[in-house]
């Protein structure tokens, strides 16, 4: 079967050291990307906060609404208590925050940190 430029073309062999050596390349770079991505990603200058929402009987409050809103910016996120009682906010910008807890059948509460990464 003619190719570009009316040559044959032929499929590709490798000999078995180029095959191997090939193979050792690519896992090298693998394991090169397994030891650099994790730092790289924690280079965000982002971070997480997550808790626990107990009652004053230490049981787990669930469908609590929890608002965490950068006092800098105003900027909100709402998010939800799971039944265990347990919230998460993922890949927040570093600063001060203010945290709201509210649930209809309890006075709300809140409370102040910042977020630093490092």
């Amino acid at each position: 079967m003619p190719g570009l430029g009316g040559q044959e073309l032929r499929p590709l062999m490798l000999h078995p050291s180029n095959l191997a050596r090939a193979v050792f390349q690519f896992s090298v770079t693998l394991v090169m990307l397994a030891i650099v991505m994790p730092v790289a990603f924690a280079q965000t200058g982002r971070g997480t906060v997550s808790g626990t929402v107990r009652d004053p009987g230490e049981a787990a409050v669930s469908s609590e609404q929890v608002t965490m809103t950068q006092t800098q910016t105003g900027i909100a996120q709402k998010s939800q208590t799971s039944s265990a009682g347990f919230y998460y906010f993922g890949a927040r910008p570093t600063g001060p925050y203010k945290v709201t807890f509210e649930k209809s059948c309890f006075e709300p509460g809140w409370g102040t940190l910042t977020l630093a990464v490092g």
